[in-house]
């Protein structure tokens, strides 16, 4: 009877431990959901596409890991930066083309579409369908959205990874990672710090404009 005895209490210990584990983890999966709703609302109506500029970037921060707000707001003053350029390259294009040419107009560098919900579209709609604890500082969401137009049949849909980290016990986006829409797709899936990180500066490209273009001056 003893060893019974000891082997139910031992059961019930591990069966305790293991419910007090899993209401832990829905716990941290339903904070984590509760961020990402408050990003995804902070995002406006209709969802803003391209980089945000810096008052959104203020507004969104709370919801951002400190490396991805880092990312985001130098990818943001490279891209004023190659707009400034672009715009000063344009002139300079516009004012030595003759009547009758078609002007070579530079379109700079710039990140177009809705880049956290990795989609050309803005997404109208969401729903978390699976949440993913990697590890104690680590927990990944799995998101579908949708996107209504007005002269389709049907909405829209696809899915996107959210990764989130703990940050002073806090969950902080961290990245946003695309899943393709093509089953057996074995590239490497696009993701919003790698696209911040590849993000040119143009310097180099006015420098290179101007030695080509030295003639004109």
């Amino acid at each position: 009877m003893s060893r019974l005895k000891s082997g139910m209490t031992f059961a019930c210990a591990m069966l305790i431990g293991s419910m007090v584990v899993n209401a832990k983890n829905i716990s941290e999966s339903g904070q984590a959901e509760k961020v990402f709703s408050a990003f995804f609302h902070a995002m406006g109506k209709p969802y803003r596409t391209g980089l945000p500029d810096e008052a959104l970037q203020k507004k969104l921060s709370p919801y951002f890991s400190k490396g991805l707000a880092k990312l985001l707001l130098e990818a943001e003053h490279r891209q004023d930066e190659c707009l400034a350029i672009g715009a000063k390259i344009n002139r300079d294009i516009l004012k030595h083309t003759k009547r009758g040419e078609t002007p070579a107009i530079l379109k700079p560098a710039m990140i177009e579409g809705s880049i956290f919900a990795m989609q050309y579209e803005s997404p109208d709609g969401y729903k978390v369908i699976k949440s993913n604890i990697q590890d104690k500082n680590t927990l990944s969401l799995v998101v579908e959205y949708s996107y209504h137009d007005s002269t389709a049949a049907s909405a829209y849909h696809w899915k996107s990874k959210v990764i989130l980290i703990n940050e002073n016990d806090q969950w902080r986006i961290d990245n946003f990672i695309e899943i393709p829409l093509e089953a057996g797709n074995t590239g490497k899936p696009d993701d919003v710090r790698s696209s911040l990180n590849n993000f040119p500066s143009c310097i180099n490209d006015y420098k290179n404009y101007e030695k080509d273009n030295s003639y004109r001056h």
